[in-house]
């Protein structure tokens, strides 16, 4: 059963052996959500499913003063809120499921920690905000995430191993308990631990797949897999209590999901690759390869990158702000080129940052001090920046002798 919250966004999920169930679970949200802010929930919107429509859930409804808004039947628009929610999570939770060889008995951790990330993703409904943001009021630290479903080491304590016995266990990321509290799953005894101290593999896949085989980039198929606050409780709350049992059949979703996922080759294609018997000294690794593939679009690396952009007017403006700043902070002063003199270049860097705000583009204006020669320039030094603790030596000398300081 999936909450959201129609202002922030926000969701949550519960998990039912069956929809009679779905009321216990309401009435514990309610009580939990309203003990956390000071706002009481108003108005349930939901299905004309029977977990609502019946007189225990009605009578409960009435009592607290929740006003039920149900959908009508076979209308799913009307609901469409939740309607989506629960689709992207299944594809969300499919995708990571094959995409990390994760056992299928972990479905419903998966889908925990997607609603878990959905409510740390931006959204274009909250202006480029993401619903953490907007329900706690504070800044939203990421630092603590990794890969869902990489390898994680954990030490095995002296205490629960014998002396010839490895030191680590290999688990595989499910999730997040608190800040620095990983929901590891052990594939063994299919079973959950919770560890704080554990070092994590990222990349083993993509590693794997450089050792076994150099291939050309043009035969890897790229194309991503399409399997699929306290203010906002004042106003509605989006309720579908659908998500039950893991599905063994669903229709093929149409839409991408926003992550690379390992792609099987086409029906009629080779199981083996031909092992290239061409040397490979000084040639890029296919990892390589394939990140410039996928990141080529990104961030323009020079000025007629920039102006081919789709962004060009947001990357115009980044270098107007840019020398703004330099001609009010008189970076330089125009004067007459000496005799036997040359002008050391600059280039643009230009570089996207994201924010709760959204994403904010830089650009700056840098010289390019490996062109120095030696006997030359080599040793003078262009915009040389005085360090904090040189200011702070040289005003504390200025004090202590009474000196005056232009």
């Amino acid at each position: 059963m999936t909450l959201t919250d129609d202002v922030t966004r926000s969701s949550w999920i519960y998990f039912l052996k069956e929809k009679g169930e779905a009321l216990a679970k309401l009435k514990d949200f309610v009580t939990w959500i309203e003990r956390q802010t000071d706002y009481k929930v108003k108005r349930l919107r939901s299905d004309s499913g029977g977990e609502y429509d019946n007189k225990k859930a009605k009578d409960w409804l009435k009592g607290v003063g929740i006003q039920w808004e149900p959908t009508v039947a076979y209308t799913p628009e009307q609901n469409g809120v939740s309607k989506r929610l629960n689709r992207t999570l299944m594809d969300r939770v499919r995708s990571i499921l094959h995409g990390s060889n994760l056992d299928i008995s972990a479905w419903g951790e998966v889908a925990s920690t997607v609603i878990y990330l959905k409510n740390r993703t931006s959204t274009r409904s909250l202006g480029g905000k993401t619903p953490y943001d907007v329900w706690y009021q504070e800044k939203l630290d990421m630092s603590h995430l990794r890969a869902l479903g990489c390898d994680a080491y954990v030490h095995v304590f002296k205490q629960q191993r014998k002396k010839l016995n490895s030191h680590t266990k290999r688990y595989q990321l499910v999730g997040y308990n608190h800040f620095n509290i990983y929901r590891l799953w052990d594939a063994n005894k299919k079973e959950i631990i919770c560890a704080r101290d554990v070092i994590f593999e990222e990349r083993r896949e993509t590693m794997k797949a450089e050792e076994e085989d150099i291939v050309e980039l043009g035969s890897l198929p790229l194309q991503p897999k399409t399997t699929g606050l306290k203010q906002s409780m004042t106003s509605r709350q989006t309720i579908s209590p659908e998500l039950g049992p893991m599905p063994e059949q669903e229709e093929e979703s149409q839409e991408s999901v926003q992550a690379l996922v390992p792609v099987p080759a086409p029906s009629g294609a080779p199981q083996e690759l031909r092992r290239s018997e061409r040397s490979t000294r000084g040639k890029l690794p296919s990892r390589l390869l394939l990140a410039k593939a996928v990141t080529s679009s990104g961030e323009p690396k020079t000025y007629q990158e920039a102006q081919a952009s789709p962004k060009q007017i947001e990357w115009e403006l980044a270098m107007e702000r840019e020398m703004e700043s330099h001609r009010k902070n008189g970076t330089w002063d125009l004067d007459n080129l000496p005799a036997e003199r040359k002008v050391l270049p600059g280039k643009w860097v230009y570089k996207v940052k994201t924010g709760p705000d959204g994403p904010t583009y830089k650009a700056r204006w840098v010289a390019k001090g490996y062109m120095q020669r030696q006997g030359l320039d080599f040793n003078d030094t262009f915009a040389s920046i005085a360090k904090a603790m040189f200011v702070c030596t040289l005003l504390a000398l200025a004090a202590v002798k009474d000196l005056e300081i232009e």
